[in-house]
């Protein structure tokens, strides 16, 4: 309108004012423009770290949990372990109570068995001795004979009982050696020529 009445220059600063708010204008969409690019770079970015963080926790979460479950594990074997531990000592407490029970009972048994071998010995050689207060006062040789026969059976069942008794193992004795001692004490009492038997 001014340039059509011949005022250039309001036409011209009108045009300034319009161009310059137009630029105004345009500069300030680009710069929302920029700021909307950037806010939304800002949030994607802002996604990215919390993805990143929320899979990180999530990993954390796993490893948790597998390591709770390797605790319990490793607890549940050491209670296993304690109580097997345990249950041995219970037995090899108990079997080293059986064993000192057994031991007392066989020396109980050593002594009672001891005692019995004397005893033995004793009646023996009582006997013994009474057949040979017999034979001395007797004066009947069929009387004699018949009690140097059973001296002689009385002392070989007591060398019999001393060769068991003095023997380590109790299941048996060598007849070879019973034999070659009963032959000698045989010659001592009877052969008293020394003929060889």
């Amino acid at each position: 309108q001014y340039l059509f009445h011949g005022d250039t220059i309001s036409a011209f600063k009108y045009f300034h004012k319009f161009h310059t708010s137009d630029l105004a204008d345009i500069a300030k969409f680009q710069n929302k423009e920029v700021e909307n690019i950037k806010e939304k770079y800002e949030n994607e970015k802002m996604k990215e770290q919390v993805q990143s963080v929320s899979s990180q926790l999530t990993d954390s979460q796993t490893i948790l949990e597998q390591k709770k479950r390797e605790n319990l594990i490793v607890y549940s074997l050491l209670i296993v372990s304690i109580f097997f531990a345990s249950f041995i000592f219970y037995l090899l407490f108990q079997g080293k109570k059986k064993n000192r029970m057994l031991l007392q009972k066989n020396t109980e048994k050593d002594v009672l068995i001891h005692e019995i071998h004397h005893r033995v010995k004793n009646n023996l050689q009582f006997v013994s001795s009474l057949i040979n207060m017999q034979i001395n006062a007797s004066l009947n040789k069929e009387e004699v004979f018949q009690l140097n026969d059973t001296s002689r059976r009385i002392r070989a069942m007591s060398l019999v009982h001393e060769m068991l008794y003095n023997h380590s193992e109790i299941n048996g004795i060598s007849i070879k050696q019973y034999l070659n001692e009963l032959l000698e004490l045989i010659n001592e009492l009877v052969n008293s020529d020394k003929i060889l038997i």
